[in-house]
């Protein structure tokens, strides 16, 4: 029964891949104009080229190095600032104006600002740190103060130890909350890392490649690092989302 629905998912995935790029050859031959749209063929060889070319792996990897660092500190951040504000009301509302304004603010705007303060190398996880930051302390401070007050007063009723307060009751509580946060910000993590990469031109990351792409009119080149993103994104997503249950389910 399991390797029928896994069949059955394989299927639907492959239909629909071919479909869109059906809907895609089909602009591409209406148009005939690679410069817009190119082919798909075109568009193959420049994925293969990037991935049998060593500079451009080393842009790969600055990048994904970038998103793990921005994303790590955010989440590490995170945690530590919405603890403490869970624990003391008067730092949550000190701390709310300063994450509601990164938050809020246009990514644009914080990029060109801390262009003028910060080094290009550096820049793209500064960016990554303020865009995360407030979603996945939104996430987890209001995790803290949405637990059910029927619980503390359960730990204090029979004077449990704080350690196995923090790892049944708070963990468990919260696992939803910290899942969710983490989903959000490694999709938005690699978007703004590319796009500070592509604004503040450090020597390698992969915005750098698609900027140099579009400069000179490589469309297909353009395309084949968006397509080596998105699948980026999906994987990492995927398979950091099943390190991080299996974390909490050991912590349990």
């Amino acid at each position: 029964m399991k390797r029928f629905i896994i069949q059955s998912n394989a299927i639907r995935i492959i239909l629909i891949t071919l479909f869109w790029l059906s809907i895609y050859q089909m602009l591409y031959m209406y148009i005939n104009n690679d410069i817009y749209i190119p082919s798909i063929q075109s568009i193959l060889k420049e994925t293969t080229d990037i991935f049998t070319n060593k500079e451009k792996l080393i842009d790969i990897i600055f990048t994904l190095g970038r998103m793990i660092i921005g994303t790590t500190i955010s989440i590490v951040a995170a945690i530590v600032i919405a603890v403490i504000c869970g624990s003391k009301n008067y730092m949550f509302e000190f701390i709310k104006p300063a994450m509601a304004i990164l938050k809020t603010a246009p990514s644009i705007v914080l990029i060109l600002i801390s262009l003028i303060w910060f080094d290009a190398e550096n820049l793209p996880v500064i960016i990554c740190v303020a865009m995360c930051l407030p979603i996945m302390f939104s996430n987890i401070v209001y995790g803290i103060l949405n637990i059910d007050k029927v619980y503390i007063d359960f730990v204090k009723v029979y004077n449990i130890k704080r350690k196995n307060v923090y790892s049944y009751l708070y963990v468990s509580l919260l696992k939803p909350y910290f899942i969710s946060g983490v989903n959000t910000i490694i999709g938005i993590s690699f978007k703004v890392i590319i796009a500070t990469e592509i604004l503040a031109l450090p020597d390698y990351g992969i915005g750098k490649r698609i900027y140099d792409s579009k400069l000179y009119l490589k469309t297909d080149e353009m395309l084949a690092w968006t397509v080596i993103v998105i699948i980026a994104s999906l994987l990492i997503e995927k398979y950091f989302n099943k390190f991080i249950r299996k974390k909490v389910e050991v912590i349990v």
